[in-house]
């Protein structure tokens, strides 16, 4: 319920809670049939349980994926799970035995799990991710060991919740406690997220994307205090658009928005991965280039006033323009302006 009152009010940019919140519902549904043993008939309480559990860990991966923007298919995994169902079956009205059907959940649910931790240990980041990661893998290696010692503390006429059974009651509250940890890091790494959003939104202009006035200018602070310290020059290019205010003016302030979009990605492909671009104000945009000295500058911002003026007309009526480049370098030697 927490989780789906996260989806509501969270940004829609945020995926995978509600596939965590449906996780959590079907990992109850699985208690609740559990608890008709004896209501119901064995055969249907151990299938129907067995299957909500596989379901439930099928939508905590498919939940993590869509969180990580990971492309995600359903049929191989409900394929996988359809045939960790039948086997149970045939072992529990063909061949009555426990031991194959420990076998097969523990093995099938293990492979779920194993995949879980691997997809968080490539693609998470952070303490939640961790969190949530090292509970997985800790399931998955419970869920293997369960599987694979059955035929040795196991009999073939063995309860699912044997109440006299060490193995059966750590193996039980083992994977209750997991769930629990799992969903508490789907919580965590959503609120993380929403942080992460704020603190971009902070620092980052929301027309073109790149870091706002405020974001460049204590990134050129940094860079300044790396010189005071190491004498390592740096270079600044102040990129104006040429008569921006004639096309918002004539074409409309939409085409004027598109305009600044395109020029701030092609002057942001043209620079090194070590530079930064920031919105200065209105059609104005500050670059800061690290370990630069005045011929480079001069050599990127003749680079980059000819790329701005080679783009032609867009579509959706984006007019081509020009730009004008004043560069400043600060070495140990002198200040620069060219």
């Amino acid at each position: 319920l927490v989780l789906m009152g996260m989806q509501r009010n969270f940004p829609s940019r945020i995926h995978g809670l509600r596939l965590w919140a449906v996780a959590a519902l079907l990992a109850l549904g699985s208690t609740v049939f559990y608890g008709l043993l004896g209501v119901l008939p064995a055969t249907l309480v151990g299938l129907g349980g067995n299957g909500l559990l596989l379901a439930c860990t099928v939508c905590l991966l498919a939940g993590t994926r869509d969180f990580f923007g990971q492309p995600w298919r359903w049929g191989p995994w409900a394929a996988l799970c359809g045939l960790g169902l039948f086997g149970l079956w045939v072992f529990f009205d063909l061949w009555p035995d426990y031991r194959p059907r420990m076998l097969i959940f523990g093995l099938v649910m293990a492979l779920i799990c194993a995949v879980h931790t691997r997809t968080l240990y490539r693609h998470g980041r952070g303490f939640a991710s961790r969190v949530m990661m090292i509970a997985m893998a800790w399931q998955t290696l419970v869920l293997l060991a369960r599987g694979l010692s059955t035929y040795w503390v196991d009999l073939p006429t063995t309860q699912r919740f044997d109440p006299g059974s060490p193995i059966h009651t750590v193996f039980v509250a083992t994977f209750s406690f997991t769930i629990l940890m799992v969903l508490v890091g789907a919580q965590l790494m959503a609120s993380e997220r929403v942080r992460q959003e704020f603190e971009h939104l902070a620092r980052h202009d929301e027309l073109t994307h790149l870091f706002n006035r405020r974001a460049i200018l204590e990134l050129v602070r940094q860079e300044h205090d790396r010189f005071q310290r190491l004498g390592q020059p740096y270079a600044l290019l102040l990129l104006d658009l040429d008569h921006f205010k004639r096309i918002n003016d004539t074409l409309g302030h939409q085409a004027g928005d598109r305009t600044l979009r395109r020029v701030a990605d092609e002057v942001q492909q043209a620079l090194r991965a070590t530079d930064h671009l920031g919105r200065y104000g209105g059609e104005e945009f500050l670059a800061l280039l690290p370990a630069s000295d005045p011929a480079s500058a001069h050599t990127l911002a003749e680079r980059l006033r000819a790329r701005v003026e080679a783009l032609p007309t867009g579509p959706d009526n984006t007019p081509a323009c020009t730009v004008s480049i004043g560069s400043a370098v600060v070495s140990t030697r002198v200040p620069v302006t060219v």
